[in-house]
């Protein structure tokens, strides 16, 4: 029996079943990675950058164990703008400035969605506080900015699946308001983000009383860091791309 095929966005933010090597690697590596090689390929954009940002996304895809059935397709009109933008460079004689961007872009998100794909939640709240806690030193709340960050991260799912029966319901709205009349359809489609703030004050507010009536938010303890061969891989991979980044010119 075939297993069901995953949408991406079933996927988004969740962490992927299985292991695999980014899966076992501590969270605080793949931040610092990520986070250095964004800089690194903003700071030094080329096309030294944008293979290696291509070469990055593949060998992490390979190395978390990614099923292809997660990989998003692109929609048809979002193909349209990235052609439209190609075009219009082309025109202007800077095709290869918007080839080397398109792929640092392409780059960073991918490496991002990866991350999230294998990162659980709880574990980038601990990764903050480790990563944060020179900052104790000169009295700043890194507990509470970790205990917030370990809160809002838990909630991005939640508010997904939200947002997908804000959405559902909108459709079935639009579907009975296309017998009424194009104004009504206009306006159903701006109260759409209206309903989605709503939406998500409520969600916030019902969250603030529950963390209130458990006596606050908890400071989470340190845990300890437990380093293994991927994330030194990781982060001399990432190195390396930031040094052909700087040797190959644009």
């Amino acid at each position: 029996m075939s297993r069901p095929r995953l949408r991406w966005d079933e996927v988004l933010l969740r962490v992927l079943p299985g292991d695999s090597a980014l899966r076992r690697m501590w969270a605080g590596t793949k931040l610092i990675g990520l986070a250095v090689a964004t800089i690194g390929w903003l700071l030094l954009p080329g096309w030294g950058a944008a293979v290696t940002a291509l070469a990055l996304v593949v060998a992490a895809l390979v190395a978390a164990h990614v099923p292809l059935s997660v990989l998003p397709r692109p929609r048809w009109w979002l193909v349209g703008i990235v052609l439209l933008g190609a075009v219009t460079a082309a025109v202007g004689g800077q095709l290869a400035a918007f080839v080397q961007a398109f792929a640092i872009t392409f780059g960073v998100v991918a490496l991002g969605a990866i991350v999230a794909w294998t990162t659980p939640l709880a574990e980038v709240a601990d990764a903050l506080l480790v990563l944060g806690a020179p900052l104790r030193r000169w009295g700043w709340p890194v507990g509470e900015w970790a205990a917030a960050c370990a809160l809002g991260v838990r909630s991005l799912p939640m508010l997904l699946d939200e947002w997908r029966v804000l959405v559902a319901v909108h459709r079935l709205r639009s579907a009975v308001a296309r017998r009424v009349g194009v104004l009504d359809r206009g306006r159903a489609a701006l109260a759409l983000p209206l309903r989605a703030l709503v939406m998500t004050l409520r969600r916030a507010r019902e969250v603030g009383v529950a963390v209130a009536a458990r006596g606050g938010p908890p400071d989470p303890g340190r845990k300890p860091v437990r380093l293994h061969g991927a994330d030194l891989a990781a982060l001399t991979a990432i190195i390396v791309s930031i040094a052909l980044a700087w040797l190959v010119p644009a």
